[in-house]
């Protein structure tokens, strides 16, 4: 497998964060395609996304999110719960802000 190909380990994580996040009435979608990372972050930037997230071996193990917002080019580290509850925030204040 090179670096471009997901594990099963790596969808299924994913899949189970993107439970949690739905629960928490947050829209989310995981990208599981062959596509590499920058295609997919290219896709998602097209569909004006607002967050971007990228979970990866490294993520899983510490339970962090790698986050890229909309327009930015920057990613910033966040605890996933802690992402969570940002987003959640934001949506029960209707705020227009990223």
């Amino acid at each position: 497998m090179d670096k471009t190909e997901l594990s099963a380990d790596d969808v299924r994580e994913a899949i189970k964060m993107a439970a949690d996040f739905k629960a928490h009435g947050i829209r989310v979608e995981v990208f599981a395609d062959s596509d590499t990372i920058g295609k997919k972050i290219t896709a998602a930037s097209k569909q004006r996304i607002p967050y971007i997230l990228v979970v990866g071996d490294k993520e899983i193990a510490s339970g962090n999110v790698s986050i890229r917002k909309r327009g930015s080019k920057d990613t910033t580290t966040l605890a996933s719960k802690e992402f969570m509850q940002m987003v959640s925030t934001k949506n029960l204040e209707k705020s227009l802000e990223l």
